[in-house]
């Protein structure tokens, strides 16, 4: 980096719908139904879920999927400190697993 100048490696979404698009279930259990604007990214989905998930503010049925919340909010900070270590092929597979688990939750935590 420059005296001045400062490079960043950041991970962000981007477009927030295709959060809702993807997830709709767990958007729902994040967030409510709110109006566009006040949707959010796929690491904020993730650590939002797993916040509310320690607080006991999710519904029963997502006690089952405790494990897989906490695991994604793990594969966030994962995907964080390989940006920060500017190891970006790292934090495109933990962004890539991420993803995936949220696939499953969707999937799984409808049927419960």
């Amino acid at each position: 980096m420059g005296r001045v100048l400062q490079i960043r490696v950041i991970a962000q979404t981007f477009d927030v719908n295709e959060v809702h698009d993807n997830w709709p279930w767990l958007v729902e259990l994040a967030w409510g139904r709110g109006p566009v604007e006040d949707r959010h990214g796929v690491l904020e989905l993730a650590r939002t879920l797993a916040d509310k998930e320690r607080m006991g503010m999710l519904p029963a049925n997502m006690k089952a999927h405790q494990e897989a919340l906490r695991e994604a909010e793990t594969l966030v900070r994962g995907v964080e400190t390989a940006l920060g270590d500017w190891k970006a092929g790292d934090a495109e597979r933990l962004s890539t697993a991420l993803e995936t688990l949220l696939d499953e939750l969707e999937k799984k935590s409808k049927t419960v």
